[in-house]
């Protein structure tokens, strides 16, 4: 797989929040750069080089803002949770005398 194939379907996942599927990418990313790191140096290299420059930073933003929706999620849950558990102390149980 190419750098450019390997990054384009990073962002691909990434797009679809798919975690499994972008460390995948990431893996044949970094295979793909190891073979870029054994290329003879030339302009056509050069170009290569910096478009994986640039959608490494794509695919960090893309990652980072996982990670934030995560965060967000995470405390909206931890939120509901501590507000359920609150409603649920502070519910009134009826009491019921039976002695008659």
């Amino acid at each position: 797989m190419t750098i450019e194939d390997a990054n384009e379907l990073a962002l691909r996942a990434a797009e679809k929040d798919d975690v499994a599927a972008i460390a995948e990418a990431l893996q044949a990313r970094a295979e793909a750069i190891r073979e870029l790191a054994d290329a003879a140096p030339s302009e056509q290299l050069a170009v290569r080089i910096a478009g994986a420059i640039e959608a490494g930073n794509e695919i960090r933003r893309a990652i980072l803002a996982i990670k934030h929706r995560a965060g967000l999620q995470n405390a909206r849950l931890a939120q509901l949770k501590t507000g359920l558990a609150a409603g649920a102390a502070s519910v009134r149980r009826p009491q019921v005398d039976c002695r008659g």
